[in-house]
């Protein structure tokens, strides 16, 4: 039966930040959908988990923090960094293949 007491308990009075995240990722639709194709390249390269954090470590030369920043994906990272971790020809058909869908994508659009 529905209680309004643990209702309220449930109810915080720090305001949600949900409206604001989700505009974010409507505004960088696009750059979200590069990053998630890294993010795979990555993973099919070195995995997941701490043999991946060791990879970030050795490859960048970095701290436990931003290696961890990284795997969070929380880290802002260089073009040079990208192709250290993914290595530049991963990085170039991912960007190809991505270009390629973008411009398929507005056709359809044009086509419509």
């Amino acid at each position: 039966m529905f209680n309004i007491e643990n209702f309220k308990k449930l109810w915080s009075d720090t305001p949600s930040n949900w409206k604001k995240e989700a505009q974010w990722r409507v505004d960088n639709r696009e750059w979200l959908r590069i990053s998630g194709a890294i993010t795979i390249a990555f993973i099919d390269k070195h995995g997941t988990g701490d043999e991946a954090r060791a990879k970030i470590k050795e490859l960048l030369t970095c701290d436990d923090n931003k290696a961890n920043d990284i795997m969070k994906g929380k880290a802002d990272l260089s073009l040079s960094e990208i192709c250290k971790l993914i290595g530049f020809e991963e990085f170039a058909r991912t960007m190809n293949d991505y270009v390629f869908w973008l411009l398929s994508k507005r056709q359809q659009k044009q086509i419509k």
